[in-house]
């Protein structure tokens, strides 16, 4: 099952216990219905249980004789379930009439069963509410905008078109006011997860990126003092420069700190850091 499905199989499991809360159900599942205008209403679900569910919240605003059929299949578009209510229409393209905070929740609640899908955090953060009917789509994206404080970004889709958030944030805003709550926590631990490998990953690179850097000084530097050695300049440094050259030649893959470390007494790293220019200096002039 996808993550989509899981949420919508979350969503059904939540009850509308007043009145205008079953209203704000009902608009939001048929915001994107259709309707010849007059009597009758077709609503298209993804599955056969999220239809028996409609029909259920359906029949509890407008009568059970208002929904005589059962859900019909009808290929890859999902279940059909008609209604044939004068009131029904009324409902189509229009957004809810809030009296209580809860109404808010049930109606995105009806809304996302209806229209809404969101990816599986581990691929993408993505949430999307498709309308078959570009003409409900300004409402409802002002409505978004005004609920979540960010206008949703506008896709063209083959059949229609979509609201779309993409911003992880916002789409946990938008799981919360559904009250989608396992799905909610399920993102946020992925989040969690996902930052977490980030951060053991960067730290990884980084610290490939020192031993990469350390070893290539000490390339440098080696190759500076056999420079030297080869040319009979190596003898000719003072003492303390000698003993750094032996000492980096000895262990060429040690930090400079613990190279100063091995010295007799031992140097700080700004000490060693100071010969082993020196030394670099010298093969330089020698090359020149």
């Amino acid at each position: 099952m996808s993550f989509s499905s899981e949420t919508k199989s979350e969503l059904i499991t939540l009850a509308a216990q007043k009145s205008c809360c079953r209203h704000a159900l009902a608009t939001g599942l048929l915001f994107d219905a259709d309707t010849d205008g007059d009597s009758r209403t077709v609503l298209t679900l993804y599955s056969n249980e999220l239809a028996e569910f409609a029909k259920k919240s359906l029949s509890a605003v407008f009568g059970k004789e208002s929904l005589p059929h059962e859900p019909v299949y009808n290929g890859a578009r999902g279940y059909d379930l008609a209604m044939i209510s004068e009131d029904a229409p009324a409902f189509v393209g229009i957004l809810p009439l809030i009296r209580c905070p809860e109404c808010i929740q049930h109606f995105l609640r009806g809304l996302f069963i209806a229209s809404g899908s969101v990816t599986d955090p581990e691929r993408q953060y993505h949430i999307e509410f498709k309308l078959a009917h570009d003409e409900r789509l300004s409402d409802l994206s002002d409505y978004l905008s005004d609920t979540f404080g960010k206008r949703p970004i506008t896709a063209s889709r083959k059949s229609g078109s979509g609201l779309v958030y993409k911003n992880s944030s916002l789409i946990e805003d938008v799981l919360t006011a559904c009250g989608a709550n396992h799905s909610l926590f399920t993102l946020i631990n992925t989040k969690i997860e996902s930052e977490l490998r980030n951060n053991a990953n960067r730290a990884t690179n980084c610290e490939t990126r020192n031993i990469a850097n350390a070893v290539a000084a000490s390339e440098k530097q080696i190759a500076a003092i056999d420079a030297l050695d080869t040319a009979g300049e190596l003898d000719k440094l003072p003492i303390e420069l000698r003993e750094t050259a032996q000492l980096r030649r000895l262990y060429p893959d040690i930090p400079l700190s613990e190279l100063g470390a091995r010295h007799a007494p031992p140097i700080s790293k700004s000490g060693i850091n100071h010969r082993i220019k020196k030394l670099l200096d010298a093969a330089e002039k020698l090359k020149k």
